[in-house]
C-alpha cells in the first residue's frame, strides 16, 4: 500500500507543540508516526530508558520516538509496517530526522518502508 506520508505532519506537529509546551528547553521534538493497514500509532521520545532498548546495544539511552511507537505494535501478526520519522525545533519548523545508526540496527528489519523529514520542511524516503 502507497503512503502519503506528508498527510501526518498536522499530527506529528500538534504532538510537537503539546511536547514543546511541556518541555519548553528542549531543542527538538521527535515523533514518530507507525502505520499499518488504514491505522497508526505516534511514539515520542521519553525521558526514561526501556528494556526493549537493550538488545540493540543501548542500555543507558532515553527512549527514541521510533521504539516507542513500535513497542504500541511489535505484537502484531501483519508486519506490513511503515515508519515516517518527524523532527521539529522549537518553532515548529521540520528538521532531519533519520533515524540514529543503533535505532537503524531494528529499523531495517521491522519496516518495510522509511520516511523522515529533512531541514528544508520535506519529506523522504530512505528505502
Amino acid at each position: 500500500m502507497m503512503i502519503n506520508p506528508t498527510r501526518f505532519i498536522p499530527i506529528a506537529k500538534e504532538i510537537a507543540k503539546l511536547q514543546l509546551e511541556l518541555y519548553p528547553n528542549k531543542k527538538f521534538h521527535h515523533v514518530s508516526v507507525i502505520v499499518f493497514g488504514k491505522s497508526f500509532v505516534v511514539g515520542i521520545n521519553g525521558e526514561k530508558s526501556h528494556p526493549d532498548i537493550i538488545p540493540y546495544g543501548r542500555e543507558r539511552i532515553l527512549l527514541h520516538s521510533e521504539m516507542a511507537a513500535f513497542i504500541k505494535v511489535k505484537n502484531l501478526t501483519d508486519k506490513d509496517l511503515t515508519l515516517i520519522n518527524f523532527r521539529f525545533n522549537r518553532k515548529l519548523q521540520l528538521r532531519l530526522s533519520k533515524p540514529c545508526k543503533d535505532c537503524m540496527k531494528w529499523c531495517r528489519v521491522e519496516f518495510n518502508s522509511i520516511y523522515f523529514s529533512t531541514n528544508n520542511g520535506k519529506i523522504e524516503r530512505m528505502y
